[in-house]
């Protein structure tokens, strides 16, 4: 029986093209040198078929790309287990890079480190997607990673944003100590997003005292309210490639609070701040503001002054109206200084109030004034919330069908009337939301609103 399985396996090998016998020796030679990979592919082809040969008329879909090379590997590595082309030898590092990235965004981190080990070169671009935008969390984590970039200059360039937790840490001293390495033994580091929320009375000032003495490239802050003291002012006029900031001043006297302009950074597009900063910054418009996010619900008035000295260059902009106690539904068409708003293409604005009157024949002037090129409009009126403290539900005529028809009613009207108008999202109940549009053959459309429409920071995200 044996002699039988013998004999089968001689003819087996015999049967294998005579493209695939390649020795040992040369295989090892070439990928021993990196700089030859064009050459390294030629020693060790893929496996060739009448049906492989043939080349597709367009690219073929990264799921496809990535089966085709598994199925490949695998029937080379069945034909010639030690002489089985390498995986980096089937594809350059352009198109590992595009595998790599499907990977991360359909399976996550875990599978692209799992894919890291077949070679050499695809653990180079699995690492720069990898430490692309770590998230730290822990002093061990965060001294395990400051130890890591520290002795490997690749893994380091490849650090561009960090997740970052700067409160509840066992041993600040060290955490502090090991963070500031990671900022130092980064030089393309842009970004810092951290997951605390405005709740704690200047709590950014822990993360602005990690970069005091350094000389940083950040350009975003995101998440970090800064209580816009001198102190925070000292730290931050040192981050001149800043465009992004979070920074507060309530419940802090006006004369200790720093202006807008004093901090005198030439690249700030993206602000979030309340009425207190922008009072104080009203001064002078911030010429190259083009986002901005004002955090304090504000009335038709401040909403109507604030506008005029700050929206002349806006793309986007996020406001909270303030409507007290109201009658009707106080559609989001009262007249703003649209005139000066000739660049607002993203409008958000989230109604805060009590609907106490239901009028049945109100007359919605949705031709009035608006933004010249506004493209999307996302409402959030405080009469669909459903709520005892955002509407009356008692009304005479009121009910939640009623002001279901009313909001698809002015969506479809704006979309109709607003020439450049594409997407309006109104908010639902606390936490749902509807986008509406109109479709080709001029109907009105409706679904379920996606999680980054709904994203609360969507407005800084607005491309230009």
């Amino acid at each position: 029986m044996s002699r039988q399985n013998a004999d089968n396996t001689t003819a087996s090998r015999r049967a294998v093209p005579s493209t695939h016998r390649v020795t040992r020796s040369a295989t090892v030679a070439a990928a021993s040198n990196p700089n030859n990979s064009a050459q390294a592919s030629t020693l060790a082809p893929i496996p060739s078929s009448s049906k492989d040969s043939k080349q597709p008329a367009a690219p073929a879909s990264l799921r496809k790309v990535a089966k085709k090379s598994h199925n490949a590997a695998s029937t080379s590595a069945t034909l010639h287990p030690f002489h089985a082309p390498r995986p980096d030898f089937v594809f350059p590092a352009e198109i590992w890079a595009m595998i790599l990235e499907f990977l991360y965004v359909k399976c996550g981190g875990k599978a692209v480190a799992d894919v890291a080990r077949l070679s050499p070169l695809v653990c180079y671009e699995a690492e720069a997607i990898l430490y692309r935008s770590p998230t730290i969390t822990t002093t061990d984590a965060t001294k395990r990673f400051a130890k890591t970039i520290a002795s490997c200059q690749r893994r380091a360039l490849a650090v561009r944003t960090l997740v970052y937790q700067p409160y509840g840490h066992h041993a600040p001293d060290a955490h502090r100590q090991a963070f500031r390495t990671i900022l130092q033994h980064s030089p393309r580091l842009s970004g810092l997003n951290t997951n605390i929320t405005p709740v704690v009375h200047d709590q950014g000032k822990a993360v602005l005292e990690l970069f005091r003495g350094l000389h940083l490239r950040l350009k975003r802050i995101g998440r970090v309210p800064f209580l816009l003291s001198e102190g925070a002012a000292e730290v931050l006029r040192t981050l001149k490639d800043l465009e992004e900031l979070c920074v507060h001043g309530d419940g802090t006297p006006e004369d200790t609070i720093v202006s807008i302009q004093q901090l005198g950074l030439p690249r700030l597009r993206i602000l979030e701040a309340d009425a207190t900063i922008l009072q104080l910054s009203m001064h002078a418009p911030l010429g190259n503001l083009t986002h901005l996010f004002i955090t304090t619900p504000c009335d038709q008035a401040s909403l109507t002054r604030y506008c005029t000295v700050f929206g002349r260059r806006l793309v986007s902009l996020r406001v909270r109206r303030e409507l007290g106690d109201y009658s009707g539904r106080m559609y989001p068409t009262r007249a703003l200084p649209w005139a000066r708003m000739r660049s607002l293409k993203y409008l958000q604005i989230e109604d805060i109030g009590r609907s106490v009157l239901y009028l049945a024949a109100e007359e919605a002037r949705f031709e009035s004034p608006h933004p010249p090129v506004l493209e999307t409009l996302l409402w959030t009126p405080a009469w669909t919330r459903g709520t005892m403290r955002a509407v009356n539900a008692s009304a005479d005529g009121d009910s939640e069908g009623q002001r279901r028809v009313d909001v698809r009613r002015f969506a479809k009207r704006v979309l109709q009337t607003w020439p450049t108008l594409k997407l309006v999202v109104y908010g639902w109940r606390l936490s749902e939301g509807y986008q509406c549009w109109i479709s080709p053959k001029g109907r009105g459309k409706e679904c379920a609103a996606t999680p980054e429409q709904l994203n609360a920071g969507a407005w800084a995200r607005v491309s230009e």
